[in-house]
Formats: C-alpha cells, sequence, structure tokens
C-alpha cells in the first residue's frame, strides 16, 4: 500500500513538474511569436512610410513636368498657344447678339 502512495505521489508530481515545463514552454514560445509579430508590424510601418514619400515625389507636379519634357518633348506653351475661352452667352444674350450682328 505504501509502494502504491508513493508511485501515485511521483506520478503526481512528474505531472505537475510536467505541466510546470509545458506552460513555461508555451509562454516562451508565445513570447517569441509577438516579438516576431511587433517587428514585421515596424516593418510594415517602414514600408509605408517609404511608399508614401515615394508616391508623394512621383505625383510631384515639377516631377510630372520633367518627365513631360524629358519622355513625351513636350513643353510649356508659348503666349500664341494659349486660348482664352470666355463662359458662354446666356440666352437673352444670344438673341442681343444676333440682333447686333444683323445690323
Amino acid at each position: 500500500m505504501r509502494k502504491i502512495r508513493f508511485a501515485v505521489g511521483v506520478l503526481v508530481a512528474s505531472l505537475l513538474v510536467f505541466l510546470f515545463v509545458w506552460q513555461h514552454v508555451q509562454a516562451t514560445r508565445l513570447g517569441y511569436e509577438v516579438q516576431d509579430v511587433r517587428k514585421n508590424i515596424q516593418w510594415q510601418k517602414s514600408k509605408n512610410a517609404y511608399t508614401r514619400l515615394q508616391l508623394q515625389r512621383l505625383v510631384s507636379p515639377a516631377r510630372i513636368a520633367q518627365e513631360a519634357s524629358r519622355r513625351l518633348g513636350m513643353s510649356a506653351p508659348g503666349p500664341t498657344q494659349i486660348v482664352l475661352l470666355g463662359t458662354p452667352p446666356s440666352r437673352s444674350e444670344e438673341g442681343s447678339l444676333l440682333l447686333s450682328w444683323l445690323k
């Protein structure tokens, strides 16, 4: 009877030690996972910042003008190439314009 109690006690103690070690291993593993996720988040944030900077550079008017000139051969229009259009005449003005033209 005494040997059975001792064997059960050793078994329970072994089980408790096993559970403690397993819990510690799991906590360590999860700690490494959290660390990896934090590194990934930091990397994604820096990548996002770099991408935003690239986007600002690519859509800047100065760069677009430079690329239009270099790649497409475009240039700023000369004074004779610009035609300013006024607002279209209203219905009442159309009639008076027609009448003034006929006179």
